[in-house]
C-alpha cells in the first residue's frame, strides 16, 4: 500500500517518525510530508539536507505551519483528490476505436466505448415509472420552459438511465460522449 500523506508533529531531528517519513519519501511510497514547526526548536528541522533535497522531488509536497494547521488540512485534501483522480475511470462514448489510455500527470484512466453501445441500450430502455419520475423532476425543477417538449424530456430521462447502466456495467466513475446526431 502506498501512503499518501503523513503529518509529523513536534519531533526532534533524529526522531524515528521523521526518519521513517523521509525514507518513504525517498522511495516514492509517500506523497506528502507536513511538519508542524515549534517556535523555539522546530524551525531548523526544515533546513536539514534530507528535507531540503526531498521537497523538490516531483509529487512531494512539504507544508510548514506554526500553529494554524489549515494549510496542512488543505494539502491533505489536495492529496486525497489527486489519489481519487488516479483511481478514477472515465468512459468516452465515441465512434473511435475502443481502448484505454491513462491521462498524463493525473493518472486517470479513460476508456473509449463504442457509441453504438449507447444507441442499442437506449433503444432497449423502456419508459418505466422511474423514467417518468425523473422526467417529471426535470420539468418541476425548471423555472420556465421554452423548449424542449415533454416528449424530449422523457427521452432525456431514458438516455440518463441508459448512460447510468453503461457506467455501472463498466465500473466507471463518469461518462462523456460526442453529441448525438
Amino acid at each position: 500500500a502506498v501512503v499518501v500523506g503523513v503529518v509529523v508533529g513536534p519531533v526532534q531531528v533524529h526522531g524515528h517518525v521523521l526518519h521513517v517519513a523521509l525514507d518513504l519519501l525517498a522511495d516514492g511510497g509517500l506523497h506528502a510530508l507536513a511538519m508542524r514547526r515549534i517556535a523555539a526548536t522546530g524551525i531548523g528541522v526544515l533546513l536539514i539536507d534530507h528535507i531540503n533535497n526531498l521537497h523538490r522531488k516531483p509529487g512531494v509536497y512539504l507544508i510548514s505551519a506554526m500553529d494554524d494547521l489549515g494549510a496542512v488540512e488543505q494539502g491533505m485534501r489536495m492529496i486525497r483528490t489527486a489519489q481519487r483522480m488516479r483511481q478514477s475511470l472515465l468512459l468516452n462514448l465515441t465512434d473511435a476505436r475502443p481502448g484505454e489510455v491513462e491521462v498524463p500527470l493525473l493518472g486517470t484512466r479513460v476508456r473509449t466505448v463504442a457509441l453504438e453501445r449507447f444507441y442499442d441500450l437506449f433503444k432497449s430502455t423502456e419508459t418505466t415509472d422511474a423514467v417518468r419520475q425523473l422526467a417529471a423532476a426535470y420539468l418541476q425543477g425548471a423555472k420556465e420552459r421554452v423548449e424542449p417538449t415533454e416528449a424530449d424530456v422523457l427521452e432525456a430521462a431514458r438516455a440518463s438511465f441508459a448512460l447510468k447502466a453503461i457506467i455501472k456495467a463498466e465500473g466507471a466513475d463518469a461518462i462523456m460522449m460526442n453529441c448525438l446526431p
